[in-house]
């Protein structure tokens, strides 16, 4: 009975530790949104967010991220295809998926080594990190547009009598 009791308090505090993807991409993706709004890039970062998605669809993820690079001048450009190739790469990693060993680009940037590692790997690879960037997309369009809306706002003095 008491080794019982052990494991279901063991179990217990697995539970309290566990958190799903979802819940693990919503906190990434949030601090996204608020590197953005730092960088004063939200009005165009959120806008760009809301692309995405059909650029990847319509073009596929490689030809997006080059676009992405094309761009790299714009900052808002720059941080969320960073972000987003900082995350899948970060993702796809742990699983093993790499057939090949990312080359070492001198003064790189991560859509760089992200254009890189999906060109070198095979079709399994390419499908994966399209859904996880679609993933990430999905949830981070939804803050930014909220984010922006709220940082558009202008405030109200509202003085009590």
């Amino acid at each position: 009975m008491i080794l019982f009791k052990q494991g279901v308090a063991k179990m217990q505090n697995k539970e309290k530790n566990f958190r799903s993807m979802e819940q693990i991409r919503a906190g990434k993706t949030w601090a996204m949104v608020q590197q953005a709004v730092q960088q004063k890039a939200i009005k165009e970062y959120a806008p760009l967010a809301k692309k995405l998605p059909g650029l990847i669809h319509q073009n596929g993820l490689g030809q997006t991220m080059a676009f992405m690079f094309s761009k790299y001048k714009d900052k808002h450009f720059k941080l969320l295809g960073e972000q987003i190739a900082s995350w899948v790469m970060d993702k796809l990693q742990n699983k093993d998926m790499m057939q090949y060993s990312l080359p070492e680009i001198k003064n790189s940037n991560y859509i760089q080594k992200f254009i890189c590692q999906i060109r070198d790997n095979d079709a399994r690879y390419y499908r994966l990190a399209t859904r996880e960037a679609l993933s990430l997309l999905n949830v981070l369009r939804n803050f930014a547009s909220g984010v922006k809306q709220e940082t558009q706002k202008p405030e109200k003095n509202v003085e009590k009598s």
